[in-house]
């Protein structure tokens, strides 16, 4: 088949007023650029009331643009970024430009410092019942590529969750 590919359309809004656009087409929105922000679904890996040991997060990227990402683990809804009396856990990685995609993987350990205050004496793993990554961009997008092809999480279970009993 020969001729001009059909555009994949995406039909959304922005503030009150909704619009058609293109998808795949540049990296900008609206003459502004794209400063990406993206969290991941919250897992309870040994049920709702268990509780978890969280050891390390696996990310696997596919990419061919610069770009620096930040990643800050989330434990129990509470992101480890250095606020509210929390440890900074948040890592930061750079990516390089190429010419061509790149599938890379990244580990990032899962662990804070006791004492939270002071010089640490050890570190402890993460410890909870839910668990979520955020991932975002330092600088505005460049062309290229930036795909997040799959984040694997290494736990264990220290208590299941205790099963709902019926009246």
């Amino acid at each position: 088949m020969t001729g001009t590919p059909i555009p994949t359309l995406f039909y959304g809004g922005r503030d009150t007023e909704a619009s058609v656009l293109e998808t795949n087409v540049g990296f900008q929105d609206n003459g502004a650029d794209y400063i990406p922000l993206a969290t991941s679904n919250a897992v309870a890996p040994a049920g709702a009331s268990g509780e978890c040991e969280f050891r390390n997060v696996y990310i696997t990227i596919t990419h061919s643009m610069e770009v620096d990402i930040r990643l800050t683990p989330i434990v129990d809804f509470v992101p480890l970024d250095g606020t509210g009396g929390q440890p900074d856990e948040r890592l930061v990685f750079s990516l390089a430009a190429l010419g061509a995609r790149l599938t890379e993987r990244f580990e990032m350990g899962l662990s804070k410092p006791f004492p939270l205050t002071g010089p640490a004496r050890f570190r402890n793993a993460l410890r909870g019942a839910w668990f979520q990554l955020q991932a975002e961009a330092l600088l505005p997008l460049a062309a290229g590529d930036l795909i997040f092809e799959q984040v694997e999480l290494q736990y264990e279970v220290v208590r299941e969750s205790l099963v709902a009993e019926a009246p």
